[in-house]
C-alpha cells in the first residue's frame, strides 16, 4: 500500500508540468518543461501549449508556420 502525504495529495499541488522548466518556447519565452511542448508540423520547431496552434483538420504549427499556410 501507498502512503500520500497532504503535500502530495491530488489537487494541492501543481503537476510538473506546470511548474517553469528549463526549455524556453521560441515564440513567447516563457519556460516550460520539452516534455510538455509541441513540435511544429512545418518547421519542427518547439512551441508550447500556449502558443501551438491546433486545428481538427491540420497538425499542430507554430504561429509561423500557421500564418504562412493560408488558413484562417
Amino acid at each position: 500500500m501507498t502512503t500520500h502525504k497532504k503535500d502530495d495529495a491530488p489537487g494541492t499541488a501543481p503537476g510538473w508540468w506546470m511548474a517553469p522548466g528549463p526549455a524556453l518556447c521560441p515564440y513567447c519565452e516563457q519556460p516550460h518543461h520539452v516534455e510538455a511542448m509541441f513540435y511544429c508540423s512545418g518547421c519542427d520547431a518547439i512551441v508550447c501549449a500556449v502558443c501551438v496552434v491546433v486545428r481538427i483538420d491540420s497538425d499542430p504549427r507554430c504561429p509561423v508556420c500557421h500564418g504562412t499556410s493560408g488558413e484562417l
